[in-house]
This record gives structure tokens, C-alpha cells and sequence, in this order.
């Protein structure tokens, strides 16, 4: 079977790393085409691969012989970009969140239902190891008698994470989205309840720091730190259950078994860089004609609960979804 050709709009931290797998690691795969506004921000890669073809204008790379488009822009661009290379008969990998608004998410599925294109949400983490195991474990584990996800990144560097219009929020929305699908993926349980607070450091227009509790559907509760103000890295799930724990450390690629008083290691393989499965599960999905293996539903759960968030911390309670 062929490899299958993409375009990919927005050429930033994201795009960059999706144009080299492709280019090195995913052999179902070819890279045709790439936009970016400014093409000057690129003029080293573009040097480097003058094959791949170059628009400023996204819409003129929708026209370019390709079977699928990445999307790797600001959020508030979501929602326009997706729609349109739907409606170009294209199939799409949107990078999270799935748009800034869950009014937006369910404006994608419409065209998604209408045109029947295959449309995937890169929620990468779900690809992770670590991630994958405390799924496996969890499930012949006691029930959940609490859980705690923290994720600590450093302060944005691209501007538009900034912007109020472009990034249509802080660290809940554009980062966030990472921790409520985790909690979703591993307990196998949508979130049907969040109480959250913000705060804001260093970000002059949005929130860098948010912290709260969560109920998952069937009464499971946990909760969360979510920051863009650090100075260092962590990404940590703990999940407390009659008897134990486990702890994992997905930066790491380490997971930790306390049962009884004795640490166990448990062994999650190596790790993985996330967007090379992301890629290759999404190219068979688009060959055999199946459904993507993180889909729209997924994403705008994601999304409900972070905007859930806002709301939570607007109004200083619960908020159910």
C-alpha cells in the first residue's frame, strides 16, 4: 500500500516535530507540503527538504495532491482549518485541544458526520508507556480511592500562547486538556465533575497555574496541579487503592508498585517518542477505514471539562458536566 501523503499547517514547536517523523520514522508516510504564515521562521528546513512544497496560505496547500492534513496552529484556528480540509476531502489530525470552545468541538463534528473524513485528536499521552501500564494494572486493582495528576511545564515561548484571542486560554485549555483525557483514558471513565481554581504568575493574560478536584463517572475522585510556570518538567499520576499505590512518572518512563509496604518496580518497556504511533495508528485507520483510535468524542470531552474549569473557578464551585 502506498504511503500516505500530507500536508502540514502550522510549521511551529508541534509542526516542526510531526515534519521530521515523518521525514525519518514513519515509512507509511510522506510529506508534501507545509504552511506556515511566515515562511522565513522555516528557511532552514525548507533548505533541507526542497521537495517539500511551501504556502503561506493554508487554503493553497488544501489544493496540493495529499491524502491528509496535519494541524498544528493556535487554538482559535482550529475550528476554520479543520472544517476546511474536511470540506477539501481531507482527512485530519488535529492537535490538542480540539478547539478553544466546546460550542467549536461540536461545530467540527457536524462537518466531521457530514463529509465523512477520518478525523484524529493527538492526545498523545495515551501512547505513553507508563500511561499504558497503570491502565493494565488499574483494572484488576481495588477500586480507586484517589488519584492525583500533576503537570509542570515551563512558561510559553511561542507568543501566540499569549494572545487572548489566539490561545483562548492559559494552561487549563492548551495544556490541560493532556491531564482530563489522561484520567478519562486510564480509568476507562469520561469526568462528570470538576471544582478548580487559577491563578496567574507570569502569564500577563491568561492562567500559568490551576489546581482542583475531579469525579469521574462511577464515583471515582481524584485531583490535579495543572502549571506554565515552572522551572522545571513533571508530568506524575499516583493512584491510591485499599492496600497500595502506584506512581508513575511519565517524563521518566517509570512506574512504581507499593503493596503491603514493599516498592516495586514495574517494568513499562522503553520509551516511546509519543507522535511516531500517534502517526502510525492514524495512517491505518485512514487505509483500513476504521475509526481513529482517539476520536472526536474523545476530544471534546477533554475540552468540556477544561472549560468546565473556568467556569468552576468564575463562580468558586462545583461544576457538574
Amino acid at each position: 500500500m502506498r504511503p500516505l501523503k500530507f500536508g502540514i499547517i502550522g510549521m511551529g514547536t508541534h509542526g516542526s516535530r510531526y515534519a521530521n517523523h515523518i521525514l525519518n520514522d514513519v515509512k507509511e508516510a510522506t510529506l508534501v507540503a507545509v504552511s506556515r504564515r511566515d515562511g522565513s521562521l522555516i528557511s532552514e528546513f525548507l533548505g533541507n527538504n526542497p521537495k517539500v512544497i511551501f504556502h503561506e496560505d493554508h487554503t493553497e496547500l488544501l489544493k496540493e495532491d495529499i491524502d491528509a492534513v496535519i494541524i498544528a496552529t493556535p487554538t482559535a484556528l482550529h475550528e476554520k482549518m479543520t472544517i476546511g480540509s474536511m470540506e477539501a476531502g481531507l482527512d485530519v489530525i488535529l492537535e490538542k485541544p480540539m478547539a478553544g470552545t466546546v460550542e467549536a468541538c461540536e461545530n467540527i463534528i457536524k462537518v466531521e458526520k457530514k463529509t465523512g473524513r477520518k478525523l484524529m485528536i493527538a492526545q498523545s499521552l495515551r501512547y505513553c508507556p507508563v500511561w499504558n501500564k497503570m491502565k493494565e494494572l488499574v483494572q484488576n486493582k481495588p477500586f480507586p480511592e484517589w488519584f492525583e495528576m500533576v503537570q509542570y511545564l515551563e512558561p510559553p515561548k511561542t507568543g501566540w500562547l499569549l494572545d487572548k484571542e489566539l490561545a483562548q486560554g492559559g494552561c487549563v485549555i492548551n495544556t490541560g486538556v493532556h491531564v482530563f483525557d489522561s484520567f478519562s483514558y486510564i480509568f476507562d471513565a469520561p469526568i462528570r465533575k470538576v471544582e478548580c481554581t487559577l491563578e496567574r504568575s507570569i502569564n500577563p493574560t491568561w492562567e500559568d497555574f490551576a489546581y482542583g478536584n475531579v469525579t469521574l463517572k462511577g464515583g471515582i475522585e481524584g485531583g490535579f496541579k495543572i502549571a506554565r510556570d515552572s522551572k522545571y518538567r513533571a508530568r506524575t499520576l499516583r493512584i491510591d487503592y485499599q492496600g497500595g499505590l502506584l506512581y508513575g512518572d511519565s517524563l521518566g518512563n517509570r512506574l512504581i508498585q507499593v503493596e503491603e509496604g514493599e516498592e516495586m518496580v514495574i517494568d513499562v518497556g522503553d520509551p516511546v517518542n509519543t507522535i511516531v504511533p500517534l502517526l502510525q495508528d492514524f495512517i491505518h485507520c485512514v487505509q483500513k477505514g476504521s475509526d481513529p483510535p482517539i476520536t472526536s468524542s474523545d476530544g471534546v470531552e477533554a475540552v468540556k471539562a477544561a472549560r468546565s474549569c473556568y467556569v468552576s473557578a468564575e463562580k468558586d464551585e462545583e461544576v457538574w458536566l
